[in-house]
């Protein structure tokens, strides 16, 4: 009978980052309706789901970390309800013998992994689900019936399969195939499923997994926020029926715990080239494209195609979604306002994933029969192969497709002949599988994993200092633990004979620090080669330098090894005093040190450019560190770049990244997700590359092209004179992304009065005292851009653009060839009428013209012989250079305007005496009725700087010789006093 897929929402709690973003909530819950509100608009809108969990407070924490409902609240959703609803139904029906998957979305750090897994004392569903099913099998055994658990682990990244439980298939160039069965589905060829006998074992094999995840992600692989996760759970029962048959009752549980959900945009100015590569979350856009298919079949009844086949994760979820399974569904919801984009897309799919219908069946069989079943499947693909049957297929297949030539025909063969094999090598392996005993699987799964070595690691760690790594996923922190024993010195480096602590990944020398425990509890690090960099709690250490380690003291080994240190001697010794230190505080702590980050943040705005700084820079550091390896020319820095740097006269101030090309002086400017997606391909691209062999240029994330135009810079002109009816002709300055001076553009706004003629510069009269006689009346100003005048050299093919009010693509001509192009461009504006919208724009916005142009390679010979390190160091002590250059021109500046207001001050000093002495002369004039004075008196105070005394014995002299100055023959020349 066909059910539908059961659907949950969980709502977390605010984390740090939103708190410091004084976020606020747009989620609300009563019973199983959802509300997500628009942080905008106050829209409202309402979801009905089988489950919604409310988990955003109303909780308390027991003295074991575990976090349950307070006494004040009534709706707190813990993760005991949370698998009472959810885990209990899934185990049941693997006891039933039904296929079950649960599956859980949401965009990054929306709580997936903690519905889903767990921390501490708050086990998720996975291991709460193990647990449970082991408890229920020791109580049932000594019956008649046998009980089998296996258990696998696998990864999906950039559509490639990977077996976490065989570090092996991590590396393999492709990753696993995944292959289909005409009668079982997909599967992934290959895969390595462990028998295992408890609890402890799943866990033990978890930790497995995750940490050879962690591993990879470490040295340049997926994030966790970029893989998929596909738990398998093998439960077989075995049991006879009345005929005396053996029957075998098989449930296969999957549990995904999806990669983030975020939108991801494409490469943005680079066109189609990398967009494939780019699309690191096909297979979620892709899933979907199924949800929806499915959906719509379900709830139309019409026959709709649904896309399995279009990437790996939706193959493996054939049956879970579209078949033979019980399914369930987690959405976790951020509830920030900030995430409100997100959080909406995400119920939105969740929505349509509840319109799903499957059909389950119990998996009952008996035993000698799947065997059988086997054998004949394998003989009869033998014999197709030895009579060429893959040529049959293909040409079967063939004619329901256009006419192919002979070459696809072959390349079709050999595709069929392929899979063929893989089928018969699979079912070889499982007939293998089956005829073992399980004491044997369970032999072989011992012997496989070193659980007794992992086990005494744990014990040292309580009383051995030890290096635990960081990870932006919590689930892959402290997973790699490297001891460092009493009397004994570490190498830390790449892999090799001499080195004891192995790392990879570009940024890791071969001999790159040493760690030494000194006498008694004493730890040393010290870097071992001059071009290793290693920060000690965000400061970087230099060739040389030897420091003590204290507990919970930050490593950062190349760019991307994140390492606390763990003393459990000091932790014991003052617990109280040291708090738990996490990745995204480590990662501020580096940031604040190379002054990308502040202790504070006045607003909203500005507490997410110090997040997205803090985010990019060890992105940056890694992306720099691959170029370094691959010797790539090219160097990444981040810019904090206003809008109007970006040629927009209105938005937020965005942190981008820049790629200068070291050895032909050319850059590019990338949005944080341009820059983000390209990386990862550089991730892959240094994995693919063996050493000393240069990477392939197709497709290359270090290569971007010259075709397109690029902006070279801004020139932001305020146009308020106009609304006085005045004009402006000047030099503007041209202003690049990174707030740099990249020229000057030469031009002007030139405004004409009512009768329609141009105003004069030296034409005062149609100037106007009051911007609001504008309103009405019909006013044109002439734009004109002559000329500009030193633009980088790399540039040619030179224009400008900009928009005049609601006019936009305004364009001069192309000019090429020169640094100093003249455009000679000029255009009218006219608007009839004036309206409060056009006055509003004139005295608080700006016109701001762009100058754009391509790119060409200005090639400096020498720089053809130096690697991208060397480059890199170059190019690290020029911009060092320019910036003491530009500190002192700037010390220079303010020195020159001290001595400049000096000289005024001085000056108006200087006046204001000459006043008081004149005022002085005319107060004892009036006193003694002296209406006139001789023009040569008064100039003879002004010019003079008598003291007090003085002062008074000159005005008594000029009162002496003016006394009878009385008759209008004097008038010529003497000031009169009224």
């Amino acid at each position: 009978m066909a059910e539908n897929v059961k659907v949950a929402v969980r709502v977390r709690p605010f984390n740090q980052r939103e708190k410091d973003r004084k976020a606020t909530l747009v989620i609300g819950m009563e019973g199983n309706t959802t509300r997500i509100k628009d942080p905008a608009s106050g829209e409202e809108r309402k979801f009905n789901f089988d489950f919604s969990y409310w988990s955003h407070d109303g909780f308390k924490e027991r003295p074991d970390g575990y976090l349950e409902k307070s006494a004040s609240s009534s709706k707190y959703a813990d993760q005991t309800r949370v698998f009472e609803d959810l885990g209990k139904g899934i185990l049941s029906n693997a006891w039933e013998g039904y296929n079950a998957t649960l599956f859980a979305y949401g965009q990054t750090g929306s709580g997936k992994s903690y519905s889903i897994v767990g921390y501490g004392a708050n086990k998720g569903i996975v291991p709460v689900f193990a647990d449970k099913l082991f408890s229920e099998i020791s109580a049932k055994q000594g019956g008649e019936a046998n009980y089998e658990v296996e258990y696998s682990m696998l990864e999906i990244y950039s559509e490639q399969a990977r077996d976490l439980l065989n570090p092996a298939t991590i590396k393999l160039k492709g990753g696993l195939k995944v292959r289909e069965n005409p009668t079982r589905g997909f599967y992934v060829e290959g895969l390595q499923t462990v028998a295992v006998e408890n609890y402890n074992d799943i866990e033990a094999r978890m930790a497995e997994g995750t940490k050879n995840r962690t591993v990879a992600a470490t040295n340049m692989n997926a994030t966790s926020s970029r893989a998929h996760t596909i738990v398998g759970i093998k439960f077989v029962q075995k049991s006879k029926n009345s005929a005396g048959e053996e029957m075998s009752k098989t449930s296969i549980i999957n549990l995904v715990d999806l990669a983030g959900s975020e939108r991801v945009s494409g490469t943005g100015a680079t066109g189609d080239r990398l967009k494939e590569g780019a699309a690191i979350n096909l297979s979620l856009s892709m899933l979907g494209n199924v949800i929806s298919a499915l959906a719509e079949r379900s709830s139309s009844g019409k026959k709709v195609r649904v896309p399995f086949r279009d990437s790996v994760l939706t193959k493996l979820l054939k049956n879970a979604l579209g078949g033979n399974s019980k399914t369930v569904m987690i959405a976790a919801l951020s509830p920030a306002d900030i995430n409100y984009g997100e959080t909406l897309s995400t119920l939105r799919y969740a929505d349509r994933a509840k319109q799903i219908k499957t059909v389950a069946k119990v998996n009952e069989d008996p035993t000698a029969k799947l065997i059988r079943e086997l054998e004949e499947e394998n003989s009869r693909l033998k014999a197709l192969l030895q009579q060429g049957g893959a040529a049959t297929v293909a040409a079967a297949v063939a004619t329901d497709e256009e006419e192919l030539t002979e070459k696809e025909k072959e390349q079709m063969r050999k595709e069929y002949e392929e899979l063929m094999n893989a089928a018969v090598q699979e079912n070889e392996r499982k007939m293998k599988d089956m005829e073992k005993t399980w004491e044997e699987k369970l032999r072989t799964a011992h012997e496989m994993y070193g659980d007794k070595q992992n086990e005494e690691i744990r014990k040292k760690m309580k009383t051995t200092p030890h290096l635990g790594n960081l990870n932006a996923d919590p689930q892959m922190s402290n997973v790699i633990i490297h001891l460092i024993e009493k009397g004994k010195e570490y190498l830390v480096g790449k892999p090799g004979e001499k080195t004891d602590i192995a790392m990879s990944g570009a940024g890791i020398e071969e001999d790159h620090a040493i760690l030494q425990y000194v006498g008694d509890n004493n730890v040393f690090i010290k870097i071992a080669d001059p071009d290793a960099k290693v920060r000690f709690n965000g400061e970087l250490l230099v060739h040389g330098d030897s420091v003590q380690l204290r507990h919970n003291d930050r490593l950062l080994f190349g760019s991307s090894h994140l390492y606390v240190f763990a003393d459990p001697v000091q932790n014991n010794a003052s617990p109280q005093t040291l708090s738990e230190v996490t990745y995204e505080m480590a990662q501020d702590e580096i940031s604040t040190c190379i002054g990308l980050s502040s202790a504070e943040e006045k607003s909203k705005d500005e507490a997410v450019i110090r997040e997205t700084l803090a985010e990019l820079r060890p992105a940056v550091d890694e992306a720099n560190s691959i170029s370094e390896a691959l010797d790539q020319k090219v160097k990444f820095d981040v810019l904090v770049v206003p809008p109007q740097y970006r040629g927009v006269d209105s938005g937020n101030t965005e942190v981008m990244v820049r790629m200068s090309h070291l050895e032909n002086g050319m850059s590019w400017v990338w949005t944080k997700e341009e820059f983000t997606n390209r990386k990862f391909i550089m991730q892959e691209l240094y994995e693919d590359t063996e050493p000393g062999q240069k990477p392939s240029q197709e497709n290359n994330p270090f290569v971007e092209g010259t075709s397109e135009d690029v902006l070279i810079g801004s020139a932001v002109v305020s146009p308020r004179c106009l609304t006085y009816m005045i004009g402006m002709r000047q030099q503007f300055t041209i202003i690049g992304y990174g707030g740099e001076t990249v020229g000057v553009l030469n031009g002007g706004l030139i405004p004409f009065n009512f009768k329609g003629k141009e105003i004069k510069e030296d034409d005062e009269t149609d100037y106007i005292d009051d911007p609001r006689d504008l309103l009405g009346k019909t006013y044109k100003v002439k734009v004109n851009i002559e000329s500009a005048r030193g633009l980088p050299k790399r540039f040619k093919e030179v224009f400008v653009k900009y928009d005049m009010f609601l006019e936009s693509g305004k364009k001069t001509k192309v000019v090429s060839g020169t640094t100093n192009p003249d455009f000679g461009f000029a255009a009218t504006h006219q608007f009839k009428p004036v309206t409060a919208e056009l006055l509003s724009w004139l005295k608080n916005g700006n016109l701001i013209f762009q100058v754009w142009g391509k790119q060409q390679e200005v090639v400096v010979a020498a720089r053809r012989l130096l690697t991208t390190k060397q480059l890199s160091k170059t190019a690290s002590l020029a911009a060092t250079a320019a910036q003491l250059k530009q500190s002192q021109s700037k010390w220079k500046e303010v020195t020159n305007d001290k001595v400049m207001r000096g000289i005024l001050q001085r000056r108006c000093d200087n006046l204001g005496d000459k006043l008081h002495r004149v005022r002085k002369m005319i107060e004892a004039l009036e006193d003694k009725k002296v209406k006139t004075v001789k023009i040569a008196s008064v100039k003879k105070v002004l010019d003079s700087q008598p003291d007090s005394d003085a002062l008074d014995q000159m005005i008594q002299k000029i009162m002496e010789a003016n006394k009878d100055n009385g008759d209008s023959s004097q008038k010529s020349q003497a000031c009169h006093i009224m």
